[in-house]
Protein backbone atom coordinates (compact mmCIF):
# COMPACT_ATOMS: atom_id res chain seq x y z
CA UNK A 1 0.00 0.00 0.00
CA UNK A 2 1.37 3.53 -0.98
CA UNK A 3 2.49 5.58 1.80
CA UNK A 4 0.10 8.72 2.51
CA UNK A 5 1.85 12.05 2.75
CA UNK A 6 1.16 14.20 6.17
CA UNK A 7 0.86 17.09 4.26
CA UNK A 8 -0.48 17.45 0.22
CA UNK A 9 2.41 20.21 -0.81
CA UNK A 10 5.39 22.60 0.14
CA UNK A 11 3.22 25.40 0.76
CA UNK A 12 1.17 23.00 3.51
CA UNK A 13 4.37 21.83 4.94
CA UNK A 14 5.61 25.00 5.61
CA UNK A 15 3.40 26.23 7.25
CA UNK A 16 3.61 23.59 10.08
CA UNK A 17 7.73 23.08 10.12
CA UNK A 18 10.52 24.92 10.24
CA UNK A 19 13.24 25.61 7.79
CA UNK A 20 16.67 25.75 8.74
CA UNK A 21 16.76 28.69 11.30
CA UNK A 22 20.16 28.96 13.28
CA UNK A 23 20.88 25.24 13.56
CA UNK A 24 17.33 24.17 14.75
CA UNK A 25 15.03 23.33 11.88
CA UNK A 26 13.26 20.31 10.83
CA UNK A 27 14.34 20.80 6.86
CA UNK A 28 16.81 22.40 4.82
CA UNK A 29 17.11 23.59 1.51
CA UNK A 30 20.77 23.66 -0.42
CA UNK A 31 20.93 25.08 -4.06
CA UNK A 32 24.17 25.56 -6.17
CA UNK A 33 23.97 26.35 -9.62
CA UNK A 34 26.87 29.34 -9.49
CA UNK A 35 29.56 28.58 -11.86
CA UNK A 36 27.86 25.37 -12.52
CA UNK A 37 25.69 24.27 -15.65
CA UNK A 38 22.61 25.39 -15.41
CA UNK A 39 20.92 23.07 -18.23
CA UNK A 40 20.93 19.92 -15.99
CA UNK A 41 20.07 20.02 -12.87
CA UNK A 42 20.68 16.64 -10.39
CA UNK A 43 17.81 17.02 -7.45
CA UNK A 44 17.01 14.89 -4.35
CA UNK A 45 13.89 16.22 -3.41
CA UNK A 46 13.31 13.45 -0.30
CA UNK A 47 16.91 14.00 0.91
CA UNK A 48 18.58 13.84 4.63
CA UNK A 49 16.82 11.57 6.52
CA UNK A 50 13.66 11.55 4.21
CA UNK A 51 14.86 8.75 1.94
CA UNK A 52 18.19 8.15 3.32
CA UNK A 53 21.85 8.77 1.23
CA UNK A 54 19.87 10.45 -2.05
CA UNK A 55 21.24 13.68 -0.85
CA UNK A 56 24.59 11.92 -0.80
CA UNK A 57 23.89 10.38 -4.47
CA UNK A 58 22.85 13.46 -6.01
CA UNK A 59 25.56 15.57 -4.72
CA UNK A 60 28.45 13.14 -6.09
CA UNK A 61 26.54 12.82 -9.21
CA UNK A 62 26.14 17.12 -9.54
CA UNK A 63 30.18 17.29 -8.62
CA UNK A 64 31.38 20.84 -8.81
CA UNK A 65 29.74 20.36 -13.25
CA UNK A 66 25.76 20.30 -12.52
CA UNK A 67 23.31 22.21 -10.91
CA UNK A 68 22.25 20.90 -7.52
CA UNK A 69 19.17 21.02 -5.41
CA UNK A 70 18.29 18.83 -2.28
CA UNK A 71 14.99 19.08 0.26
CA UNK A 72 16.21 17.49 3.66
CA UNK A 73 14.45 15.92 6.35
CA UNK A 74 16.64 16.93 9.46
CA UNK A 75 14.50 15.70 12.38
CA UNK A 76 16.03 13.73 14.85
CA UNK A 77 13.25 10.65 13.55
CA UNK A 78 10.32 10.61 11.49
CA UNK A 79 11.33 12.19 8.60
CA UNK A 80 9.95 9.87 5.65
CA UNK A 81 6.14 9.74 8.00
CA UNK A 82 6.46 13.85 8.29
CA UNK A 83 8.59 15.58 5.56
CA UNK A 84 7.94 13.30 2.58
CA UNK A 85 5.85 14.95 -0.64
CA UNK A 86 5.08 12.97 -3.24
CA UNK A 87 6.68 14.05 -6.24
CA UNK A 88 3.74 15.26 -8.46
CA UNK A 89 2.96 17.62 -5.33
CA UNK A 90 6.61 18.57 -5.31
CA UNK A 91 6.19 22.67 -5.43
CA UNK A 92 8.88 24.19 -3.17
CA UNK A 93 9.42 27.22 -4.86
CA UNK A 94 13.15 27.31 -5.30
CA UNK A 95 13.06 23.90 -6.64
CA UNK A 96 10.72 25.03 -9.60
CA UNK A 97 12.96 28.23 -9.95
CA UNK A 98 16.08 26.52 -10.76
CA UNK A 99 14.28 23.83 -12.84
CA UNK A 100 12.45 26.20 -15.41
CA UNK A 101 16.06 27.20 -16.28
CA UNK A 102 17.32 23.28 -17.21
CA UNK A 103 16.61 21.80 -20.31
CA UNK A 104 16.32 18.21 -18.11
CA UNK A 105 16.78 16.93 -14.48
CA UNK A 106 17.76 14.18 -12.90
CA UNK A 107 16.07 13.38 -10.01
CA UNK A 108 17.44 10.94 -7.33
CA UNK A 109 14.77 8.83 -5.02
CA UNK A 110 15.28 5.85 -2.88
CA UNK A 111 13.15 3.04 -2.79
CA UNK A 112 12.48 0.41 -0.10
CA UNK A 113 13.74 -3.02 0.09
CA UNK A 114 17.09 -4.40 0.75
CA UNK A 115 17.56 -5.34 -3.35
CA UNK A 116 20.08 -3.18 -5.58
CA UNK A 117 17.65 -2.48 -7.93
CA UNK A 118 17.23 0.64 -9.77
CA UNK A 119 14.28 1.97 -12.02
CA UNK A 120 14.94 4.38 -14.44
CA UNK A 121 12.40 6.46 -15.21
CA UNK A 122 10.82 10.27 -16.27
CA UNK A 123 9.63 12.01 -19.43
CA UNK A 124 13.28 12.36 -21.10
CA UNK A 125 13.04 9.06 -22.26
CA UNK A 126 15.95 9.30 -24.28
CA UNK A 127 17.97 10.11 -21.77
CA UNK A 128 16.81 7.60 -19.10
CA UNK A 129 17.73 5.20 -21.92
CA UNK A 130 21.26 6.51 -21.66
CA UNK A 131 21.41 6.19 -18.53
CA UNK A 132 19.80 3.10 -18.31
CA UNK A 133 22.28 1.81 -20.94
CA UNK A 134 25.05 3.18 -18.76
CA UNK A 135 24.83 1.80 -15.77
CA UNK A 136 23.94 -1.82 -17.27
CA UNK A 137 27.50 -1.32 -19.13
CA UNK A 138 28.73 -0.97 -15.53
CA UNK A 139 27.53 -4.08 -13.84
CA UNK A 140 24.44 -2.28 -11.86
CA UNK A 141 20.53 -3.88 -12.19
CA UNK A 142 18.82 -0.69 -13.97
CA UNK A 143 15.84 -1.09 -15.57
CA UNK A 144 14.05 1.59 -17.68
CA UNK A 145 10.37 2.01 -16.86
CA UNK A 146 7.71 3.74 -18.35
CA UNK A 147 4.71 2.94 -16.85
CA UNK A 148 3.22 2.30 -13.37
CA UNK A 149 4.23 4.45 -10.07
CA UNK A 150 7.57 4.64 -10.22
CA UNK A 151 7.80 5.56 -13.68
CA UNK A 152 8.08 9.31 -12.98
CA UNK A 153 6.29 10.27 -16.70
CA UNK A 154 3.52 12.30 -15.20
CA UNK A 155 3.60 15.75 -15.94
CA UNK A 156 3.35 16.89 -12.60
CA UNK A 157 6.47 14.93 -11.48
CA UNK A 158 9.12 17.16 -10.19
CA UNK A 159 11.70 15.59 -12.65
CA UNK A 160 9.39 16.85 -16.01
CA UNK A 161 9.33 20.84 -14.26
CA UNK A 162 12.35 22.01 -16.87
CA UNK A 163 12.21 24.46 -19.67
CA UNK A 164 11.32 21.60 -21.63
CA UNK A 165 8.38 19.67 -19.48
CA UNK A 166 10.86 16.56 -19.30
CA UNK A 167 13.97 14.76 -16.73
CA UNK A 168 14.53 11.40 -15.32
CA UNK A 169 13.74 9.91 -12.37
CA UNK A 170 16.17 7.03 -10.30
CA UNK A 171 14.55 5.20 -8.03
CA UNK A 172 17.58 3.26 -6.01
CA UNK A 173 17.03 0.42 -3.85
CA UNK A 174 18.34 0.74 -0.14
CA UNK A 175 20.33 -1.87 -0.24
CA UNK A 176 22.47 -0.21 -3.24
CA UNK A 177 22.02 2.94 -1.66
CA UNK A 178 23.54 1.57 1.36
CA UNK A 179 26.48 -0.26 -0.12
CA UNK A 180 27.20 3.08 -1.94
CA UNK A 181 28.08 4.74 0.88
CA UNK A 182 30.27 2.52 2.04
CA UNK A 183 32.40 1.52 -1.18
CA UNK A 184 34.06 4.34 -2.81
CA UNK A 185 35.01 2.77 -6.01
CA UNK A 186 31.08 1.12 -6.43
CA UNK A 187 30.06 5.18 -6.20
CA UNK A 188 32.60 6.22 -8.65
CA UNK A 189 31.76 3.32 -11.31
CA UNK A 190 27.76 4.25 -10.49
CA UNK A 191 28.10 8.14 -10.92
CA UNK A 192 30.07 7.42 -14.40
CA UNK A 193 27.21 5.09 -15.61
CA UNK A 194 24.65 8.22 -14.57
CA UNK A 195 26.79 11.04 -16.17
CA UNK A 196 28.90 9.03 -19.00
CA UNK A 197 26.09 9.82 -21.56
CA UNK A 198 25.02 12.82 -20.34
Amino acid sequence: MPHKDKYVDFHELAAYEREDINGKCDYRILVIDENRLKDIVVLAPHGGGIEPHTSDIAKKIAGDKYSLYLFEGTKKNCNFSTLHITSTNFNEPKCLEILKKAKTAIAIHGKGGAGEEIFVGGKDQELAQKVTDGLLQLGFNASKISKGRLSGTSDQNICNKTSTDKGVQLEIEKGLRNKLIVDSDLFDNFVLGVIKNL
